[in-house]
């Protein structure tokens, strides 16, 4: 509280040695001059300058030390504020334009997610649309395994050549559809059908499904879209 009391005695004294002493000083000097009277208020006034700015040095010499404690103090809390606007202005909402561009963005990214778009051209799907053949694979495999002396098996032939992708459903046609949006696959496409007309969902995730896609394999990863067989 003392530091506090003598900064702010020592910035009035700061102040008024450059506001009132001077500016009595002139007023006496311009009204000397003009005059030829008031000799005695001028040199009165040169000898308050020379006083006063005696008291000041001996002032800030005295408190040297509580003058400089008061002048960190004062360079702190500049500092502190300062780091506080910026704060203010980095944690800030945005500008009124800013949000009407910011809410103008989400409502055309809703929009465009409400629309119904499928890609009629090469597109890659989940890997679960290879997982029947996978499961084929592996029901068969320790009859494979069993078989190593002797001639190979159908089985084995089987696994050995390209495997044909047949639906999980009936197991006696290809399977040639995409559930949309959730990209599974692995049905036929009366199998299909005929599910997504009772269920409208995908059967593997059970997510509700938009609509079926009717795919054309290019290769182990790659399919080709032919046309949407079913929309809900």
């Amino acid at each position: 509280m003392g530091t506090k009391i003598v900064g702010l005695f020592w910035i009035c004294l700061f102040f008024f040695s450059f506001a009132g002493v001077p500016t009595y000083t002139m007023i006496n000097l311009c009204i000397y001059l003009e005059e030829d009277e008031g000799k005695k208020n001028y040199l009165l006034a040169i000898i308050i300058s020379v006083f006063y700015t005696l008291i000041y040095l001996v002032y800030t010499l005295y408190h040297k030390e509580l003058l400089t404690l008061f002048i960190l103090n004062l360079h702190y809390f500049a500092q502190l504020n300062e780091d506080r606007n910026q704060d203010r202005q980095i944690l800030s909402f945005p500008s009124a334009r800013s949000q009407k561009k910011f809410i103008y963005s989400i409502k055309e990214k809703m929009n465009k997610n409400n629309i119904l778009e499928y890609p009629q051209q090469m597109m890659k799907i989940s890997s679960t649309y290879y997982l029947p053949d996978e499961l084929v694979m592996r029901r068969h495999q320790t009859e494979v395994n069993v078989i190593q002396n002797k001639q190979a098996t159908i089985t084995e032939v089987a696994i050995q050549e390209a495997p044909m992708k047949q639906c999980f459903n009936c197991f006696q046609r290809q399977s040639c559809v995409v559930y949309m949006p959730c990209g599974h696959g692995g049905m036929c496409q009366e199998c299909a059908i005929q599910w997504f007309e009772q269920n409208k969902e995908c059967p593997i995730c059970r997510s509700k499904s938009k609509a079926i896609l009717l795919i054309e394999q290019i290769d182990d990863q790659t399919v080709k879209v032919v046309e949407i067989i079913a929309q809900k």
